[in-house]
């Protein structure tokens, strides 16, 4: 007998004399132990590894490496805490009846036996220091495995605190190994004959523990014999809780001694909230058209915007037309009319709650004043501009020494632009004060009225012989207006009063011609300035025109 055969032969019996022992077992359709011993597992002593735990940001799973105490569920099943076994204690279907997936290995010989060929896996943790290439990073990973028969199992966990709706991606990196004769296998390092595993990831979005259940999205299945593999899967998470789990089934037509996974480095994150909202402006006022987008990256069908102000009223939005091929965009426009926190809810056909944000309306006013310096009698307009017509409009100016200014209202002009004018006999600082229906509180501006005029020459930088003109400019007509005028040599000059207009602004004219060349001084005085004025004329040398040939 060729020793491949004899080999075969000591396996029949092995697997004929353990199948009654399993049989025996009465075990549950699928098995979730309902809680771990008391006992916890400590782990044995570790040498460092130059791995370290690998971190994935916005990991919500917990002990996502598989690291520390190991939890004792029951026999020999030993878990990373934080996680979950679970496993089929029977066969899915029985491989002597028609439409079974399961095969009958050949090894099992006489009669149907399911304990022949399946039994509930082992788990238990693998040391980098014994085993460092079945360990992803760390110090440990979890291991489970079944000696001879095949199983079908894995581990769970459900995570809370999800936004429903949200897009989650579970992650494991798994290795397998399967081994059909130890001696060709590497001292373990390898398997020799591999069949398939069946190894996937999924995530049941309702939450769901029943790791049969067809809720559960599931990965592809991949080979990972012997070298860690990423397994991902994506969902749409229909509650605040996910579950996720691993899966395993190794499946032959003859007994493998060895069928075994380990997991490690396991995560779950959020890879795109259900819908997210943009809205401008950021902080409306109230009348102004804000516009409100909410974008996704599904398509979603029947989608509706709902809008309620702060007392509960519900406000119709305009739109909703759907732009974008990924992401999508949905854009609706609305008119808060109402101060305070309004309320935004977005709800589509697939959407499992509505997604909601907020957008405070604030009742404001823009207050504009021209000029901010005046002159004495000079008009200043005031313009209180807002996108809504705010109730109880007034507007109040007083002067430095706290008297009312007596102001002209010139109504509500481009739409809700509201106009007021004063001019004031009394130099110093006005207080503007503007109150509405509405409004937090009053808005305040101050306006300096000072006693001064304008006074400029023209041209400014005259030739000696050229005639100059000095203009004043003043709302106020001053009495006792005069021009001093002094020469480079310090000879007092005699300008031309040319006269005074009689329209606001009034306008003081003079004029001289200079006689020499260099600074002239001129300062203007009238009755009640605040100051004289003063200016600076510099006469030039008399212009000389040259002629200039072209050369050709």
């Amino acid at each position: 007998m060729r020793t491949s055969d004899a080999r075969r032969a000591v396996w029949v019996t092995i697997l004929l004399t353990f199948g009654t022992f399993l049989m025996a077992s009465a075990w549950l359709a699928w098995a979730l132990p309902s809680a771990p011993d008391s006992r916890v597992l400590s782990p044995l002593a570790r040498t460092p590894t130059p791995l370290p735990t690998a971190a994935v940001p916005g990991n919500l799973a917990a002990n996502p490496s598989f690291e520390g105490d190991y939890v004792l569920w029951q026999g020999s099943i030993s878990v990373a805490s934080g996680w979950k076994p679970w496993y089929l204690a029977v066969p899915p279907c029985l491989p002597w009846k028609p439409n079974c997936y399961i095969p009958y290995p050949s090894n099992c010989v006489g009669g149907h036996d399911y304990g022949c060929f399946w039994a509930v896996p082992e788990y238990g943790s693998v040391l980098y220091s014994e085993y460092d290439y079945r360990v992803h990073t760390g110090v440990e990973a979890q291991k489970y495995f079944t000696y001879g028969r095949m199983h079908e199992g894995g581990l769970y966990q459900q995570i809370g605190g999800i936004v429903p709706g949200s897009l989650v991606e579970f992650s494991a990196w798994i290795q397998t190994w399967m081994c059909f004769n130890y001696d060709d296998c590497n001292d373990g390092r390898t398997s020799d004959q591999p069949s398939d595993m069946h190894i996937r990831v999924g995530i049941d979005p309702t939450g769901g523990t029943v790791p049969t259940s067809t809720n559960i999205i599931w990965s592809p299945e991949v080979p990972a014999f012997d070298q860690w593999t990423l397994f991902s899967v994506r969902a749409r998470a229909q509650s605040s809780t996910v579950t996720v789990f691993t899966h395993s089934r190794p499946e032959w037509d003859y007994a493998r001694a060895n069928n075994d996974v380990y997991l490690d480095d396991a995560s779950l994150v959020v890879v795109a909230p259900p819908a997210s909202f943009a809205i401008q402006p950021p902080q409306p006022e109230l009348g102004q058209v804000t516009t409100v987008q909410v974008q996704a990256n599904d398509a979603y069908a029947n989608t509706v915007l709902a809008i309620t102000d702060p007392n509960s009223v519900p406000i119709a939005p305009v739109g909703g037309i759907m732009s974008g091929s990924g992401p999508f965009v949905w854009t609706w426009q609305f008119t808060p009319t109402v101060p305070g926190t309004h309320t935004l809810s977005f709800s589509a056909n697939t959407l499992p709650v509505p997604v909601t944000s907020i957008v405070r309306a604030v009742a404001a006013v823009r207050l504009t004043v021209q000029p901010l310096t005046a002159l004495l009698s000079q008009t200043v307009m005031i313009r209180a501009s807002a996108y809504y017509v705010y109730p109880s409009q007034q507007l109040t100016v007083t002067d430095p020494g706290g008297a009312a200014i007596t102001i002209t209202d010139e109504g509500i002009t481009d739409a809700y632009t509201h106009t007021w004018g004063f001019a004031s006999l009394v130099t110093g600082t006005h207080r503007i004060t503007f109150t509405a229906g509405l409004l937090d509180a009053p808005l305040t501006a101050n306006v300096n009225v000072s006693s001064t005029a304008i006074v400029d020459v023209f041209p400014r930088v005259p030739p000696v012989g050229t005639p100059v003109d000095i203009r004043a400019v003043a709302y106020y007509p001053y009495t006792g207006a005069a021009v001093a005028l002094v020469d480079p040599q310090g000879q007092a000059l005699e300008p031309d009063f040319l006269g005074r207009s009689d329209d606001t602004p009034f306008a003081w004219t003079w004029t001289f011609t200079p006689a020499i060349t260099g600074t002239h001084i001129l300062t203007f005085t009238a009755n009640g300035l605040d100051a004289p004025i003063h200016r600076l004329v510099f006469a030039g040398g008399q212009a000389v025109y040259l002629p200039i040939a072209l050369r050709q």
